[in-house]
């Protein structure tokens, strides 16, 4: 289903298209003329756009007065903390949090080119990837790409050796 992404020029916002899927979509309520909805679509969908490119559709308009996300990824509502009652237990390693990522492991030469934002030859296809090193620490976020690592955000200064 086509939606639009915001383009940003200047001070004009532009709609571009964008194609999104959505998988669910169920009326939760109707009062008087507001219509309350649940939405599962693909990531990066406005879903703002979509009530307005559907109220464009039925010829009546539409726009949202609230919008509330209870699920992004594997993450659900039913795991939120109010951000005034959050203690470190409820708190996510990036480690987890990346965990579908490949793992590259990394020592000598290749950690100390990795902590200073240096490529190193890698093995196995393109995406991201979590690095590294001998002593078990995640050291860096990378992208690989065409036979190469290439770190995107090193997450320590210091080597192991």
């Amino acid at each position: 289903m086509p939606s639009h992404k915001l383009a940003r020029k200047g001070r004009q916002i532009d709609m571009v298209p964008a194609r999104i899927e959505v998988r669910e979509f169920e009326m939760a309520g109707l009062e008087s003329s507001v219509m309350s909805f649940r939405c599962v679509c693909s990531p990066g969908t406005y879903v703002r756009s979509l009530a307005h490119d559907l109220g464009r559709h039925l010829g009546c308009g539409a726009h949202l007065t609230s919008l509330r996300r209870t699920l992004s990824g594997e993450f659900d509502i039913d795991r939120a903390v109010p951000l005034d009652q959050v203690s470190a237990s409820d708190l996510t390693s990036i480690e987890l949090l990346l965990g579908s990522w490949p793992r590259i492991d990394v020592s000598g030469g290749d950690e100390r080119k990795v902590v200073h934002g240096n490529q190193i030859p890698a093995e196995g296809g393109p995406g991201f990837a979590r690095i590294f090193n001998k002593k078990g620490e995640f050291i860096a976020v990378a992208a690989v790409e065409n036979g190469w690592v290439l770190p995107k955000l090193v997450l320590t200064s210091t080597n192991s050796d």
